[in-house]
């Protein structure tokens, strides 16, 4: 496991992590932390080197958990959901009027906005189906 600087053929540097993730035998893989600039400095890619070779040293692959993370964010995208509400509405008046408003009125403002995991509201909520 190492931290290090790689420096592309057009000379701009960026801040990577090599790691093994299951032993000698696991292929060497490359997480990148990020490019040298603002707001990354040395010291600040050097921590997040830590903080993921600790997550390393647990068997969690960093790789693997960014690309978990991204099939969240598509799957927690607003205009998913939207989809899925008017694909179950039952009746064809209903599905129509619900699909051309969704079209018109919401998904141009929150289109592939992230919807979060939790209502936000905890303890008193006039939405309790809704909060996790």
């Amino acid at each position: 496991m190492s931290f290090g600087v790689k420096i592309s053929a057009g000379g701009s540097a960026s801040y990577v992590v090599q790691f093994r993730v299951g032993g000698r035998e696991a292929k060497t893989r490359r997480y990148t932390i990020g490019g040298h600039g603002s707001p990354r400095t040395p010291f600040t890619a050097r921590e997040e080197a830590t903080r993921l070779l600790r997550l390393i040293a647990q068997g969690v692959d960093p790789v693997e958990a960014d690309k978990q993370r991204r099939r969240e964010a598509v799957d927690l995208a607003f205009s998913n959901y939207a989809d899925r509400f008017a694909a179950s509405c039952e009746g064809k008046g209903w599905s129509t009027l619900v699909t051309r408003s969704l079209h018109l009125h919401v998904k141009p403002v929150l289109r592939d906005k992230v919807l979060p995991r939790h209502h936000p509201c905890r303890r008193r909520c006039r939405f309790r189906s809704h909060a996790a």
